[in-house]
């Protein structure tokens, strides 16, 4: 496959662990008004968000075969922006079907590059956990809202929504613990035949930016910091993450 030299105008958006395609917000309008792209689709991880209903697959290609039935473009390659859980998948994606991957953006991604413990921190495990089991949907919004986000002005006027659509779509304790085991199943020393963007916040509470550190350096990519934003770098700084890949590969 020949890479692309300039931005594709279609684009897919993964979101991570637990979290749904409707946790995007106003990200994909204004990247595609920013970047003039044609098209911009959310998926949603089987077991998430409008799935929770279905279980997530134990392998990570079922993953991938059930989000690629998700999109309606297929004429032409395309970009995927992943974040954390989703660029891993957004990863294998690349890996299995390099002629229709052609730029790939990581958001504070991680992989067995790292140790468990600089993955997840281990101080937000008990929490999930806690949460998912009790089932109470407005604690757990609360709890990952505070643990992705360094911004309470930023998310706590979405509390009430977030756990609206919680309640609609629980996720269950089970699918997070198959999604924990999903991320082992992707081998980042094989580099994606892609254009790759690496974006990470040196300030995530969830994830160490170290994670992304060690892909970009397996890569040989392109990696760029953000100070002062939490996991969820979209929602921190929207236009932050859109400037650099409007940057990406002029």
């Amino acid at each position: 496959m020949t890479v692309s030299s300039t931005r594709p105008k279609n684009w897919i958006f993964i979101r991570g662990l637990i979290r749904s395609k409707f946790h995007w917000g106003n990200f994909p309008e204004l990247f595609k008004t920013q970047l003039n792209a044609e098209n911009v689709e959310c998926i949603e991880v089987p077991g998430n968000g409008y799935s929770s209903e279905q279980i997530t697959p134990e392998l990570i290609d079922v993953v991938i075969s059930e989000l690629r039935k998700q999109v309606s473009f297929k004429s032409e390659s395309f970009g995927i922006v992943g974040i954390s859980l989703g660029g891993m998948l957004a990863t294998k994606w690349a890996q299995l079907y390099p002629d229709e991957v052609s730029h790939l953006v990581l958001i504070n991604s991680s992989s067995s590059l790292s140790p468990f413990y600089k993955r997840l921190n281990p101080t937000n495990y008990a929490g999930i956990i806690k949460n998912l089991a009790i089932a109470n949907p407005a604690a757990m919004e609360k709890f990952v809202l505070n643990a992705t986000s360094n911004n309470k002005e930023i998310w706590l006027p979405l509390l009430k929504d977030y756990t609206d659509f919680q309640k609609k779509h629980p996720v269950s304790l089970n699918n997070f613990i198959q999604q924990l085991k999903l991320t082992s199943q992707v081998d980042f020393l094989n580099t994606p035949k892609s254009k790759n963007l690496v974006l990470t916040s040196k300030a995530d509470r969830l994830v160490s930016y170290e994670c992304s550190e060690s892909i970009a350096e397996a890569w040989k990519s392109k990696i760029y910091y953000h100070d002062s934003a939490g996991h969820d770098l979209p929602l921190d700084d929207a236009n932050w993450v859109i400037k650099k890949i409007k940057e990406f590969n002029l």
